[in-house]
């Protein structure tokens, strides 16, 4: 019986969404993501914060372990992450770095996810 009721109230939810025009109208989306990112409570990653303020700098979510040595001295679990960081470590700081020969970085811990030279600054 509740499984009945639970299938009602899905099938009038569509209902009414499709009366409407559609899911959710514009404006109404816009108010639902404002409060969702004006909450506190919602986290958002200084990965996502920089992903923002440097757009061309493109995460490819590769996670094959090939490490590569950097000439920052840091290793980066592959050459496709290496290019992601060596993008935002630019676009911040003007520096560029290399891949260089893995004995350089032979005592370094590999970089993850988060980079820790990127500050995680929030600009206006």
């Amino acid at each position: 019986m509740k499984a009945s009721g639970v299938m009602v109230a899905a099938v009038l939810l569509i209902a009414v969404c499709l009366r409407a025009g559609g899911a959710t109208p514009n404006d109404k989306r816009l108010r639902v993501v404002s409060q969702v990112h004006a909450n506190p409570d919602v986290f958002v990653s200084g990965e996502e914060k920089r992903a923002k303020r440097h757009g061309h700098c493109v995460d490819t979510g590769a996670v094959n372990e090939d490490p590569v040595c950097a000439s920052n001295g840091r290793q980066y679990m592959n050459e496709e992450v290496f290019e992601f960081h060596k993008c935002l470590i630019q676009a911040e700081y003007g520096e560029i770095i290399e891949i260089v020969d893995m004995g350089i970085c032979a005592n370094a811990k590999k970089e993850d996810d988060e980079h820790p030279d990127v500050p995680d600054i929030d600009y206006m």
